[in-house]
């Protein structure tokens, strides 16, 4: 028989291995060019992209998606169960806490992406907090799987390339 937190655990590792691939460096790119000069036998090289790249405009959007993720990280590696409720809330507080800071920097740049990920994570720790008294596992578990899709769609929202 499966543990209930299996469920989580595996749809978690499958949305980290989506961002890792979603944020690493795309070769094929073509909202960026670069350029290398050469003179004297030195050379240079200098790169144009977008007005959304993530040494520019997005850097701190990018460090706040990181963040995030790696509070989903720390919710994957804890058995989602009554026992480790404690647990449990202390990963989501500080996920909560992330995700204020990643819409607080977005400020509106990102549209309902970030609202849609705070108002899963809102229903997260409803969820958690309703934790026996009348709340089930199966509530928490199917909150982190809509968390899990709003910061899928939030992090698509955000060049990080």
């Amino acid at each position: 028989m499966r543990k209930p937190g299996m469920r989580v655990v595996s749809g978690v590792a499958v949305l980290v291995v989506l961002l890792a691939a979603a944020c690493g460096n795309d070769s094929g790119d073509d909202s960026s060019s670069s350029s290398t000069t050469s003179s004297t036998g030195s050379s240079s090289t200098t790169s144009a992209a977008g007005t959304s790249s993530a040494a520019g405009d997005n850097a701190a959007l990018c460090a706040d998606l990181d963040a995030v993720q790696s509070d989903l990280d720390a919710l994957e590696s804890i058995d989602i169960s009554l026992s480790n409720v404690s647990q449990i809330s202390d990963a989501v507080q500080q996920l909560v806490s992330d995700v204020q800071s990643l819409a607080e920097t977005a400020s509106g740049t990102t549209g309902s992406a970030i609202d849609t990920l705070d108002s899963a994570v809102s229903g997260l720790s409803t969820a958690i907090s309703n934790l026996g008294d009348g709340g089930s596992v199966s509530d928490v578990t199917s909150a982190l799987s809509d968390v899990e899709t709003a910061f899928d769609s939030a992090q698509e929202s955000i060049d990080c390339s």
